[in-house]
């Protein structure tokens, strides 16, 4: 196994060409929205995967911290994939993450809080289980799918038989480029919150992305429809609102969680809830992602 040694910096400006293209992170139709952060921290994980830290003064109209992680699935040492909690038991993102030898993961999916074993939309687990191939937000369901290590983010439920794995969530917020169309009918939990979302380009880049939320004075959050302005700006073709509020985690690997979780309404890094899966990145070498996970 290749050991990735976790580069970081610090600087008090946003970098200018932190994406892929000649666009920057706030290139945008309105640009007077988007303030630069006052502070951004960078971590190479390896190769193809950065991830960074934003704080911004103002965003969306309040105090933000966006963590972001930014993978080139086109290098073939990137794997990525669905961690599951071992005997329908939740727990934290960076324990599963742990367990999936991740270089970097976000909490996924959503789960029934009236019955914790059990997930809130559809599942199709690394092994090839189908725990369930419901929606979770009717017609604003969005579903993720990887096969063969494509990933395909779409408001159309896959073939369940034919993909390695899947995960439902909602609302869709980004589609063939533009901002999902029924988004501004259908807002999950309206207001501002901590949001968690995975977004991906044509040309096969792939973002995470962890706005934390519920700190006044720090990190305010954000509405789904902001999330799907701020997934677009990063130049996602598809992007996926996945479960949010206290459940909103980002690990990476040599530092542990990186963003501010709410579970524990305090602002540090310890407040991780306990949840049904993640989403993983790692590096050749560290697994099979199709093996990753076998959970019953």
């Amino acid at each position: 196994m290749r050991k990735e040694k976790m580069k970081f910096i610090r600087t008090m400006t946003l970098p200018l060409m932190i994406f892929s293209g000649t666009a920057t992170l706030f290139a945008a139709a309105n640009p007077n929205d988007f303030a630069s952060p006052a502070t951004v921290e960078k971590f190479e994980l390896t190769d193809g995967v950065t991830a960074y830290q934003y704080t911004f003064d103002e965003l969306y109209g309040d105090p933000q911290i966006v963590s972001v992680i930014k993978a080139d699935l086109n290098n073939p040492a990137i794997e990525t994939g669905i961690f599951a909690c071992e005997n329908k038991i939740r727990t934290t993102t960076s324990e599963m993450a742990g367990k999936a030898n991740a270089i970097a993961a976000t909490n996924f999916g959503y789960f029934n809080m009236k019955d914790p074993s059990s997930p809130a939309g559809a599942l199709k687990k690394a092994d090839g289980t189908i725990e369930s191939t419901g929606s979770v937000g009717g017609d604003c369901t969005g579903y993720f799918s990887q096969t063969d290590g494509e990933i395909t983010i779409s408001p159309t439920p896959p073939d369940f038989n034919a993909v390695d794995m899947a995960r439902a969530g909602f609302p869709t917020l980004v589609n063939g480029s533009e901002i999902y169309r029924k988004i501004g009918t259908y807002d999950h939990i309206p207001g501002k919150h901590n949001r968690t979302a995975i977004g991906i380009t044509e040309d096969n880049i792939l973002y995470l992305v962890v706005f934390d939320g519920r700190f006044k004075e720090n990190a305010t959050g954000v509405s789904c429809y902001d999330l799907a302005d701020f997934m677009q700006r990063l130049g996602c073709d598809a992007a996926l609102n996945m479960d949010g509020g206290g459940s909103s985690t980002m690990y990476i690997k040599d530092k542990g969680i990186l963003n501010y979780p709410s579970d524990n309404r305090k602002f540090d890094h310890e407040g991780e809830r306990r949840v049904y899966d993640i989403f993983f990145i790692r590096a050749e070498g560290a697994g099979n992602s199709t093996a990753a996970n076998d959970a019953e």
